[in-house]
């Protein structure tokens, strides 16, 4: 017989979901702060726009400490950001406060893979224009030390430069 290991989400505070690296439990959290807020604990909706900011924020210590991509770190937003539709469809205010921070989040995200992706292909796109230059360096019979010097400056691996040299073109 097993024994299914069971987690309940209500046992957990927010800085220990963070501290035992559970950030996936954070988009469930919006369910249990709608059952904080009709149940016991009366949380005011301040103190839960309040909480969804602190799920925000480690998120994000998490992903500048490197300890989550940002795909992960947007996947995490964009969960929570669903979860609060959901889950707080009769609190506007929740749902709007917590909106406004997650959307301008996700908007900072976005904006920073853009760049990232266009720097990335920028960067593809020069070595490879610096690879062709070297290779018709080659083949119109300039000297090695030339194109050695030349591939040295452009930060072109050094194997790269020997496949080059190698070539039989």
């Amino acid at each position: 017989m097993f024994k299914v290991p069971v987690i309940r989400l209500q046992d957990y505070k927010l800085n220990e979901i963070d501290h035992k690296k559970l950030w996936l439990f954070y988009p469930f959290m919006a369910l249990q702060f709608m059952a904080d807020l009709k149940g016991k604990k009366h949380l005011s909706e301040q103190e839960v726009i309040d909480n969804y900011g602190k799920m925000i924020s480690y998120i994000e210590t998490a992903y500048n400490n490197g300890e989550i991509t940002i795909d992960e770190d947007v996947t995490l937003l964009e969960a929570i950001q669903k979860t609060n539709w959901h889950a707080m469809k009769s609190c506007h205010e929740i749902m709007k406060g917590v909106e406004d921070t997650v959307s301008q989040t996700l908007e900072l995200k976005h904006k920073q893979i853009r760049q990232e992706t266009a720097a990335e292909a920028t960067a593809k796109a020069t070595k490879e224009t610096e690879l062709k230059m070297l290779l018709k360096m080659k083949i119109a019979g300039i000297p090695e030390s030339a194109i050695i010097k030349v591939a040295q400056g452009g930060n072109i691996p050094e194997e790269e430069v020997k496949k080059i040299l190698n070539s039989q073109e």
